[in-house]
């Protein structure tokens, strides 16, 4: 294909944002947007890109910021499932630290066992387990 003919992916949409109170004297303003990469000879692969911002996060007024950049054949349901379940893991391992050092070791450990039952679950293998994964998210998606 001549690069005359490639066709472009449309421009990325106009970011949404809006802005929060966090505690009682911290206001933070924050947008977001996303495009899926352009991939040539995949027009059709999917954005590999997700977020996710959660409110009163540990029911302290704390909110929780995530971007989950995917890469590789599965990339699109790694930062699908990261999406859904880091938050839960850094959310209860989290929960009652004060101390710099725990709280350092419980957002590891989070990270990890997010990561070793993201393979365990077997999101990244086979055709079955994408298709199921894409339903879930769709679902998700749709409330």
């Amino acid at each position: 294909m001549s690069p005359s003919t490639h066709h472009l992916p449309p421009p990325p949409p106009n970011p949404s944002s809006t802005s929060c109170l966090i505690g009682s004297t911290t206001k933070a303003r924050y947008a977001y947007v996303s495009q899926r990469g352009y991939y040539p000879d995949e027009p059709n692969k999917a954005n590999q890109d997700a977020f996710n911002i959660v409110r009163d996060f540990l029911s302290d007024g704390s909110w929780f910021f995530g971007v989950f950049d995917g890469h590789g054949k599965e990339g699109d349901l790694c930062a699908q499932y990261a999406k859904r379940n880091l938050g839960n893991y850094i959310g209860r391992g989290c929960r009652g630290k004060t101390e710099k050092g725990e709280i350092e070791r419980a957002m590891t450990t989070a990270h990890i066992k997010c990561n070793e039952d993201m393979h365990r679950d077997k999101v990244s293998e086979g055709k079955g387990a994408k298709e199921e994964t894409r339903e879930r998210n769709e679902r998700e998606l749709s409330y």
